[in-house]
Parts: structure tokens; C-alpha cells; sequence
């Protein structure tokens, strides 16, 4: 895992921002900042599950956003921290589901035809602006696709939910929003709904804000 600091304000307030799929230290600049009094840290890139739990321990009080497959991944590694608040925003934690998530074959799809023309593809279908695009190779990315497919799969399974609040996007075409809606439903989180697609940061003012 990556993880970039967007803002240092407080030594004792952060904020966990857990991107999607092909995140970069660039898509990091659109999520909207709070006010004041925060750190923000964004974290991406999922080939490894590293992630510096114990660098936590210095916060009071730690806030987490996630979106889309950063929903899933973040349930994995924060496993055991007190969170103040944690929000999933157009994600599940059965990412890969014809029910509850992404269906399998599409998944599969994606991972296998991963390519410079497949990622702008998606990310008009996405609704991803083109100053948000990712740097990063394609090689890189396919490579955390299938990694991301193979621990989602496999024994990884479903991490215990972490949540209190999900917002889905009812113009989401990726995890689609009747999805969002059935999973949540099995679960005791509060949900609430945006006119948005997928990549929905720039519809919200600020992500303390949220609910």
C-alpha cells in the first residue's frame, strides 16, 4: 500500500481516505478536504495489505472514508482499530458479487483486458475527471486487479464490517446501485443516497460533512 499525506493540521485528528482501484497520490486531490484540525492521509495501491497500523496509535481520534473497492480493503486492514467514524461511499463488502457487488465474470473481464484504452473507458464510465486520471502503468494496475480478484475470492472472504454509514451514488454503472442497496440491507448501517456515478467526490463539499 501507498499512502499520501494531503494534509498535516492536527497531531491528534486523522482522516484515512481509502481510495479505489488504481489509486494514485494525484486522484487523492479530489477528495474535498475538511475545513481544519485534520490530518489527512490517502491511502491506494493494493498489491500488498501493508499497511503501518501502528503509526495509528499516536491519533486520539481516527475517521476513516472509503470508496468504492477501497470499502473492502480498508475493512481488512483497520481490523481491531477504534474508529470514530467510518463512512463507505459506492462500495461493498462483497466487491465481487453478482448480488451484493461487481459480478465475477465482469470483474474477470476487466482484469484480463486491462490496457491505456480499457482504463479510459472506464474512466468515462466512472465519470472520472481527466485531471484525476491515474499516472501509474497499466502493467501496475492489471497487477492489482488481479491480486485484489484473488484475495476477494480466496480465503480473504468477507472482513467484518466496520461501518456506520454508507452513501450510495444512483448513477453508479460499477457497483450498481440496487447492490449497494441488498447489501447494506443485510447489515445494521445506515445508508443515504446521492444523485451521483461512481466517482463521486466531487459532489460532496467536504467529507466531514457527510450524513
Amino acid at each position: 500500500m501507498e499512502i499520501c499525506a494531503l494534509m498535516e493540521r492536527s497531531p491528534e485528528r486523522l482522516l484515512l481516505v481509502f481510495d479505489g482501484f488504481g489509486g494514485s497520490a494525484l486522484r487523492g486531490g479530489a477528495v474535498p478536504l475538511p475545513a481544519d484540525g485534520f490530518t489527512v492521509w490517502s491511502v491506494y495501491d493494493y498489491r500488498s495489505e501493508d499497511f503501518p497500523v501502528e503509526k495509528l496509535k499516536t491519533f486520539r481520534e481516527i475517521h476513516l472514508a472509503a470508496w468504492s473497492l477501497g470499502v473492502w480493503q480498508a475493512a481488512r486492514v483497520l481490523r481491531g482499530v477504534k474508529l470514530a467514524s467510518a463512512i463507505a461511499l459506492n462500495g461493498t463488502l462483497k466487491p465481487i458479487d453478482p448480488e451484493y457487488g461487481i459480478a465475477p465474470e465482469i470483474f474477470a473481464a476487466t482484469r484480463d483486458n486491462w490496457s491505456e484504452a480499457a482504463r479510459l473507458k472506464f474512466n468515462r464510465r466512472i465519470a472520472l475527471p481527466k485531471e484525476f486520471a491515474s499516472p501509474r502503468p497499466v502493467a501496475e494496475e492489471q497487477e492489482e486487479l488481479r491480486l485484489l480478484f484473488d484475495r476477494i475470492c480466496g480465503s480473504a472472504g468477507i472482513p467484518e464490517n466496520i461501518y456506520k454509514l454508507a452513501v450510495i451514488g444512483t448513477k453508479d454503472r460499477i457497483f450498481l446501485p440496487e447492490n449497494q442497496r441488498a447489501f447494506w440491507r443485510t447489515t445494521d448501517v445506515r445508508t443515504i443516497e446521492l444523485d451521483a456515478p461512481h466517482f463521486l467526490w466531487d459532489k460532496i463539499e467536504s467529507v466531514e460533512d457527510i450524513g
